[in-house]
């Protein structure tokens, strides 16, 4: 999942699987979605 997300193949997740990759990366759901680059 995480490698079609990175290539584009998944540009949508579903929110449990966010929270999944959240709680294995020890991160908030926010930090997985926002682009920090767009924002600077």
């Amino acid at each position: 999942m995480i490698s079609q997300i990175e290539v584009g193949t998944t540009k949508y997740p579903r929110i449990d699987t966010l929270w999944k990759l959240s709680k294995a990366l020890k991160c908030t759901i926010d930090d997985l979605i926002i682009d920090d680059e767009k924002e600077a």
